[in-house]
């Protein structure tokens, strides 16, 4: 069982959820059913909720082939780690603050972790 990728998945899949539920409060305090009406937070709050959606998927299939595949589990494990606390400071800064550099560096953690279970994947296939 992909058990690495299953945590990774929960984390990424209740980091989503709460960006979906401050996505809803913006809307419902900004009386806003579509779109962002204009609203700057209301913006930041959906765009973090659609990057986290658009993310998310390229780095966990990936991960999930990997492990299936037999990639080294320190390596699995590692990029998991990296491309979750990635996603967690991007998810901060986007949704919850107005301006912040760990967007910066939750970007670069993300991009890293991606990057990791692309290589994770290369390597079980190699192998």
């Amino acid at each position: 069982m992909p058990i690495i990728t299953a945590w990774a998945a929960l984390f990424c899949g209740a980091l989503f959820f709460a960006l979906t539920v401050r996505v809803i409060m913006g809307r419902r305090s900004s009386k806003v059913s579509l779109g962002d009406g204009g609203d700057p937070m209301l913006e930041r709050r959906i765009r973090g909720q659609g990057n986290a959606a658009e993310q998310m998927p390229i780095t966990l299939i990936p991960l999930f082939a990997a492990e299936l595949a037999g990639a080294p589990v320190w390596l699995v494990a590692l990029s998991a780690f990296v491309f979750c606390v990635g996603r967690l400071m991007h998810g901060i800064a986007f949704g919850w603050m107005t301006f912040s550099p760990m967007r910066l560096y939750g970007f670069a953690l993300s991009l890293l972790g991606t990057l990791g279970a692309l290589l994770s994947l290369a390597v079980a296939l190699v192998l």
